[in-house]
């Protein structure tokens, strides 16, 4: 579970982003969502993907089991 924060940090800016959006069909969604993948700079993708080893070394260490951060 742990090694899933990455993604909840980008969902839950894509949430914020979404917010005060009314958007029902398929195709207003994905032009939604490819607005909100644009308008993220390098820097908010490479934060992310930096945390990575870190994490990884934690459940290594941990054998697995639930930390905190």
């Amino acid at each position: 579970p742990d090694l899933t924060l990455t993604e909840n940090r980008f969902f839950l800016n894509f949430n914020k982003f979404l917010i005060g959006k009314n958007i029902i069909l398929e195709e207003p969604v994905k032009m939604a969502y490819q607005k909100f993948i644009d308008s993220r700079s390098p820097t908010f993708y490479l934060n992310g993907l930096n945390k990575l080893p870190l994490k990884w070394q934690k459940c290594v260490d941990n054998m697995g089991a639930y930390f905190d951060e």
